[in-house]
């Protein structure tokens, strides 16, 4: 049973994963894996005990699940995307989810770096962001803002540009009638 495990949380962080890189490339963001698996597979896999090289290899092992480059090339962030089944939009749920995220990627917030959490479920609305350490509405959504809701048009990392929608906007036209297709029960 644990590897079915495995492999069935495997698949549905690809699908997560997969959702999230077309939602930013269809904005027109250049959308990068940094996962260590994907920038070094050989060193993801090397055995050495050097504390240089573990320190190095824990290090990597942290990072977010993708370099986001926004198309007007003045914006970029980290982003790490989670799928969660049935997570209920109740405030101790997200803000228990959140509290989970600030804590693993704590370094990443101390220093300041950019980093959005990008959430998807199997619920409508299937995609939650939250911009790390921005936790404004923490009491009824853990920082999370539903994706539809006209405070992501406001932030520059979501908005459009002449040339390419909105976050919002890829998400009524693309997104959501592609997850609704896949997840329909006939």
């Amino acid at each position: 049973m644990p590897n079915n495990y495995t492999s069935q949380n495997k698949i549905k962080g690809d699908y997560a994963e997969l959702i999230c890189k077309h939602h930013f490339e269809l904005m027109g963001c250049h959308v990068n894996k940094v996962g260590i698996e994907d920038l070094s597979p050989s060193f993801a896999k090397l055995q050495s005990t050097h504390n240089a090289v573990q320190a190095l290899k824990s290090r990597m092992q942290l990072m977010p699940d993708f370099l986001v480059v926004h198309p007007s090339m003045k914006n970029a962030s980290f982003v790490e995307v989670k799928y969660r089944k049935d997570i209920t939009l109740d405030a101790s749920h997200l803000r228990d989810f959140s509290k989970y995220l600030h804590k693993r990627y704590e370094n990443f917030i101390q220093d300041g770096i950019p980093v959005y959490f990008y959430l998807l479920t199997n619920k409508k609305p299937y995609v939650h962001i939250m911009k790390a350490n921005s936790l404004k509405y923490w009491e009824e959504t853990g920082g999370f803002y539903p994706v539809g809701v006209s405070a992501l048009d406001n932030l520059p990392f979501f908005r459009g540009t002449k040339q390419h929608s909105s976050f919002n906007t890829i998400y009524e036209t693309e997104i959501m009638p592609a997850i609704e297709d896949i997840i329909c029960k006939s």
